[in-house]
């Protein structure tokens, strides 16, 4: 498959994110869309920092 094809290819796809920063602050300030934030809440891991290990 080629860039550009007219053919659909079905993909099984996992995204991870994290962020040093406040992303409820930021969609209210508008430097963050609500539907991506919303997305990567759906299954939520939070991982303390290691200093608090």
């Amino acid at each position: 498959m080629a860039l550009g094809e007219p053919v659909s290819k079905t993909v099984n796809a996992r995204i991870i994110t994290a962020s040093n920063k406040g992303l409820t602050e930021q969609v209210q300030k508008g430097a963050f869309r609500a539907d991506l934030l919303y997305r990567a809440r759906i299954a939520r891991i939070e991982v303390p920092p290691l200093r608090q290990a």
